[in-house]
């Protein structure tokens, strides 16, 4: 969903700037793909390092401080994230003016060593430890009394594109308000909701030989429920076979008692935030459809987000359930609940 400018914007005597602020040589820059931002990979004295730019456009420059100021919280507090590394000025973001209006704010981690996940190591040891990290991050959350505020997941540009994006289909658009209103209604206590990573998929994360992982990529770390990070990482394991609902149901179940012996180690979620899955899980249906939508024809006119809007679209007006909420619970109850 990265906008042509911002490609555009960062001209080589930018990118110098850029460079010169962390003590990097830009001939060792390899782009990577980033969905919403600049990105690339370097190497320095034998050790691998990520160098990310953020379009004003995109996020402010206390906005960037706020996800870097959380990740260094979360680091210092055992969780398995990439550690920040500051400038030569010793800060851990640096602004780089494009013009009077426009700049990109600039930092560095460390890349995280290992490797992309697999289906062979999809084992109940795998996200047990997944469960742990992620209830480690909503315990550690509780916490965070950030100099920089994060937004609330409901504030993010995206539900500002929806109008545009749904233009031309008000029933999809009407029903997206409603799910977002639902949402919205849910109580929110020191318990149940906080900062989160808000996007945690196999694309986020690497997981070396220990079975150590490396999460990263907290560009969309937002103010929610807890529940909602739960219902990010299910979605992304089964949203995109168009599987039938039982094959989800039997799934769910094979990861969900590894994952919550994990977050059990680190956090509680009450019964109570489980019934409130379904809605989570209709958002992130929604807010793939709407990111897709306005990301340019790259994405929205590849197959397989043709397939995703053909599928999703009647899935959401429909309130076809994702998962059997019943069935998992009565499966669960007995390990958890």
């Amino acid at each position: 969903m990265m906008d042509q400018h911002f490609k555009e914007d960062l001209t080589s005597k930018i990118l110098n700037q850029a460079c010169a602020c962390f003590g990097i040589n830009p001939l060792s820059l390899r782009e990577l793909d980033g969905f919403e931002n600049l990105v690339f990979d370097y190497k320095q004295n034998n050790q691998y390092y990520i160098f990310r730019l953020v379009h004003s456009d995109h996020k402010t420059f206390d906005e960037v401080l706020g996800e870097i100021e959380f990740i260094d919280f979360l680091m210092k507090n055992g969780a398995y994230v990439s550690t920040m590394i500051h400038s030569l000025n010793g800060n851990l973001v640096e602004r780089i003016p494009i013009n009077e209006s426009y700049y990109f704010s600039v930092s560095v981690t460390t890349k995280g060593k290992g490797d992309r996940i697999t289906e062979e190591l999809r084992t109940p040891k795998y996200w047990e430890g997944l469960g742990q990290q992620v209830g480690l991050f909503h315990r550690v959350s509780k916490e965070f009394q950030p100099i920089h505020k994060r937004k609330s997941w409901h504030e993010d540009m995206l539900y500002t594109y929806a109008d545009s994006a749904l233009k031309e289909d008000p029933v999809l658009l009407r029903v997206f308000r409603e799910i977002e209103q639902e949402i919205l209604s849910y109580p929110r206590t020191k318990d149940n909701y906080g900062l989160i990573h808000s996007d945690i998929h196999e694309g986020n994360l690497v997981i070396d030989e220990s079975g150590k992982f490396t999460i990263f990529d907290f560009d969309d770390a937002s103010y929610k429920h807890f529940i909602s990070d739960i219902a990010i990482i299910l979605f992304y394991q089964f949203g995109f076979s168009y599987q039938s609902l039982a094959y989800r149901n039997e799934g769910a179940i094979k990861i969900l008692i590894p994952f919550l012996k994990g977050y059990f180690q680190e956090n509680h979620l009450g019964e109570e935030e489980w019934k409130h899955l379904p809605s989570f899980l209709r958002l992130r249906e929604a807010t793939l459809y709407i990111a897709l939508k306005v990301a340019g024809p790259e994405f929205s006119e590849a197959d397989w987000a043709k397939q995703y809007f053909s599928h999703y679209r009647d899935a959401i007006i429909k309130y076809e359930p994702f998962f059997d909420l019943d069935f998992l619970m009565k499966h669960l109850k007995p390990f958890y609940f």
